[in-house]
């Protein structure tokens, strides 16, 4: 995982599915 997801989830908080698409790129 990227520091950018991690942060950009933490950030938006957005729900699973949101987290799930960021996990694949």
């Amino acid at each position: 995982m990227t520091k950018r997801t991690l942060e950009g989830t933490s950030r938006k908080r957005r729900r699973k599915s949101g987290f799930r698409a960021r996990m694949r790129t």
